[in-house]
C-alpha cells in the first residue's frame, strides 16, 4: 500500500513540473553565449587597421663642410653621385691599373669592404681607364669593390692626381676625415673608416693646452700680417676685438686633416663670439685653396710661404694651435693636434673673463 501511495506522489510531481515548464532538461547554462542556438559571431565588416608602413628613410643632407658633389660612371653601368650615397662612411679610393702600388694594395681593400661593407660605401676609381679594361681588371683578381673609371688621369674634381693610389675617407655627411695620398694597409683603412663612423675624427691623445711659446716675450701675440686666400691681408694689431683661435696646417700634415673637423665645428657654433684663421705654412695661395675646396671649409683661410707667419718664429712642427684673448695674450697653445672638446674649454675660459 505504501508503495501505492509512493508512485501516486511521483505522478503528482511530475504533473506539477510540467505545467511549470521544465519538460526539458538542457545542460547548457542559461548565459546565451553558451546556448547552443547561438549564432556564432558575424565576421567582421570591417578590415582590422594595418600597421602603416614604415616612412622612407630621411636622405642624409651633405655638411657644410662636405666635399663637393661629383659623379663618375659605374662599371657595370649607372653612375655614383657622392651626395646620393650619404649617410654612412664612405670609402673612396683612386688608383690606376697602370701603376703597380695602386693595384698590389687593392687585396687590402678587398678584404676590408668583405669585412665593412655594411657599414660604409666604397667605391674604387680607375684612374685614366675606361670601363672594359677597369672590369677585366677586377675579373682577373677576383674583386667584387664597386669599381668606377675616369678616361684620363683626373680624379672625380677635374683635377690630375700625381700621385695614385690615393684614398679620401668620408664620415656619413660627406666631410672629409682621412687622406691616405698613397698605398696603406688593411690595418690603417679600417682604423679610419672606424673613426669616420664617429660625429668626429678621433684624435688619440689630444694635446692638452700649455703655456706660450718662449718666443713670444710675456706670452703676448706680436703684431704681423698675411695674405688671405681669396685677397686682402689679415692683419693682427695686437688687442683684437675678439678671442682668437689661430690654427697653423699644411695640406701634407695628416695629423692636421683630423683635427681641422673639430675646429669647423667651433667655428660654425662660435663665429660671432670668436675671430678664427687658419695658416697654411709653406704652401702658396693656389695650394690652400684647394684644400679648401676640396673638404668645402668655410673659414678663413691665410698663407704664410716661407713658413714664419709671427716675427721671429720659425714654424717647426704641425699643427700648433693658438688662443689669444683681447689684450694679445696666448691665453692657450697647443702644440700638436687636439680636440673639439679641449678648444672649447679654452675658448670659454678665455670669453668668461
Amino acid at each position: 500500500m505504501r508503495y501505492k501511495y509512493y508512485v501516486i506522489a511521483s505522478l503528482i510531481a511530475a504533473l506539477l513540473l510540467l505545467a511549470a515548464g521544465c519538460s526539458k532538461f538542457t545542460p547548457y547554462p542559461t548565459d546565451p553565449t553558451y546556448s547552443p542556438t547561438t549564432e556564432p559571431t558575424a565576421k567582421p565588416t570591417t578590415e582590422p587597421e594595418k600597421t602603416p608602413s614604415p616612412e622612407p628613410a630621411t636622405k642624409t643632407e651633405p655638411a657644410a663642410n662636405a666635399m663637393p658633389d661629383f659623379s663618375v660612371p659605374l662599371v657595370g653601368g649607372g653612375t655614383f653621385t657622392l651626395y646620393e650615397n650619404l649617410g654612412k662612411p664612405l670609402f673612396i679610393s683612386m688608383f690606376s691599373t697602370s701603376n703597380a702600388p695602386g693595384t698590389e694594395g687593392m687585396t687590402h681593400i678587398e678584404r676590408l669592404y668583405k669585412d665593412m661593407g655594411d657599414k660604409a660605401t666604397f667605391l674604387v676609381i680607375n684612374l685614366g681607364g675606361d670601363e672594359a679594361s677597369t672590369k677585366a681588371f677586377a675579373e682577373e683578381n677576383g674583386y667584387t669593390l664597386p669599381f668606377a673609371y675616369t678616361p684620363d688621369i683626373k680624379g672625380p674634381y677635374g683635377e690630375e692626381y700625381s700621385l695614385n693610389p690615393q684614398t679620401l675617407i668620408l664620415n656619413a655627411a660627406g666631410v672629409l676625415t682621412g687622406y691616405f695620398p698613397g698605398a696603406s694597409d688593411y690595418d690603417n683603412y679600417y682604423a679610419a673608416l672606424e673613426k669616420a663612423g664617429q660625429d668626429l675624427p678621433i684624435i688619440e691623445n689630444p694635446v692638452q693646452p700649455a703655456d706660450a711659446p718662449k718666443e713670444f716675450a710675456d706670452g703676448i701675440m706680436p703684431a704681423f700680417s698675411l695674405p688671405m686666400v681669396g685677397g686682402g691681408d689679415f692683419v693682427f694689431s695686437g688687442k683684437p676685438d675678439k678671442p682668437v683661435l689661430i690654427n697653423l696646417f699644411a695640406t701634407w700634415c695628416g695629423s692636421c686633416w683630423e683635427e681641422m673637423p673639430h675646429i669647423e665645428k667651433l667655428y660654425n657654433e662660435m663665429d660671432s663670439d670668436v675671430d678664427f684663421l687658419i695658416i697654411d705654412i709653406g704652401e702658396d695661395e693656389a695650394t690652400a685653396r684647394e684644400y679648401i675646396e676640396q673638404v668645402g671649409s668655410t673659414m678663413p683661410f691665410a698663407y704664410s710661404i716661407d713658413g714664419a707667419p709671427f716675427p721671429d718664429y720659425p714654424v717647426q712642427f704641425l699643427p700648433q694651435t693658438f688662443i689669444i684673448d683681447t689684450d694679445g695674450v696666448i691665453k692657450a697653445y697647443f702644440p700638436g693636434p687636439s680636440d673639439y672638446k679641449n678648444f672649447r674649454a679654452a675658448l670659454e675660459v678665455v670669453m668668461s673673463q
